[in-house]
Formats: structure tokens, sequence, C-alpha cells
């Protein structure tokens, strides 16, 4: 069985701070990062409302790894997907499924290096883009990844879009970690 595939736009955060820590066992709040974080745990929350999909993972590697990761080092975790970070890129995901070849193209919103990547991206059958936020939250050698996904609500001919995304979303981040679990480290 293959790993659901996401199609929408979606942001990843990373955060980073020496003394501020979190339990990746539950959702990230305030009441929650001064918990100790096991490591490589992966945290997902939906929203209680239907249009958005938030998932999460700490994974042990600084900003600069995992933002190399993200944006250089794609095909060692999501080969399918293909961009340059740069707003106004073009985006494409082209993936294969039972019922034959699938393809997904978007753009890049927004960059902010080590921190935020962001994009809008649809099918050909979505009446709408669905958008992504990518936030990394650096806490020194260890980096929270968040991914926002949003805009479901308005691709109603779909009703499992969401779930399936939440579920790509897991699947792919656990790559992310897994592969920067191998990657070279430096000290950017």
């Amino acid at each position: 069985m293959t790993a659901p595939r996401l199609r929408s736009s979606t942001t990843f955060r990373i955060r980073q701070n020496q003394s501020a820590t979190l339990d990746v066992r539950d959702p990230p709040t305030a009441s929650t990062r001064t918990r100790s974080v096991p490591q490589n745990r992966t945290v997902g929350h939906t929203s209680e409302d239907f249009d958005s999909v938030r998932v999460s993972i700490v994974v042990r590697a600084g900003a600069a790894a995992v933002w190399r990761g993200l944006t250089d080092g794609r095909e060692d975790w999501w080969p399918d997907l293909e961009f340059d970070a740069a707003v106004g890129a073009d985006l494409k995901e082209s993936w294969d499924e039972d019922d034959g070849p699938h393809h997904a193209a978007g753009r890049v919103t927004e960059v902010v290096p080590r921190e935020l990547l962001a994009f809008e991206w649809t099918e050909a059958d979505w009446p709408n883009h669905l958008h992504v936020r990518i936030e990394l939250d650096d806490h020194d050698d260890l980096t929270e990844i968040v991914v926002t996904e949003t805009g479901f609500e308005a691709i109603v001919a779909h009703p499992d879009l969401r779930h399936a995304h939440e579920e790509s979303w897991h699947f792919h981040l656990e790559n992310l970690r897994d592969a920067l679990r191998f990657a070279p480290t430096s000290h950017d």
C-alpha cells in the first residue's frame, strides 16, 4: 500500500530556541513548550474546522540542516515534488496511483530561509488552490517543523482530501526526519 499523497498548499514552520523544548506527544501549545522532547516523534493535530490540517514533528537537527533538507535535499525524502525556494517559483508534483498518473501544480508564495516556506497548489479538477505553510522553530539542536494546509472547504467534490493530506504530511515529515538522520552535519 502506498502512502497517501498531498496535493495542496502547505507551510512548514521550524522554530529554534536553546531554552525551550516541546513535548511531541501533544499538539504544540504554550503549556507544552516546557516539557522534554522525545527524539523524532511525530505529532499530528487537525484543526477543529474542516478547512485546515496541521501536522508537526520535532527532529534532532538545527534549522539550517532542516532548511537544506527541505529545499535542496528533497530527492532524499519527497522526490516527486519539484520547486525552487524563491517567491513566485513554479511547484509541481507528479505521482502514480492505481487509477493512473496524477499531477499537482502551484507556486511558492513565501520564503524566509531557515524559518518559513509557503506555497499554493492544486490539481486540475479542484476549484481552488490549497495553501501550505511550513514553519521551522529552532530549539538549538532540535527543530520543530509545523505544516499547516488550508482551503479544504472549497474543494467539496473531494470529501476525504483533508484526511488524505493529513496522513500524507505525516508520511512526508517522517521521511524528512529519516533523511536528516543520515545527512552530513554542519554548523551554519
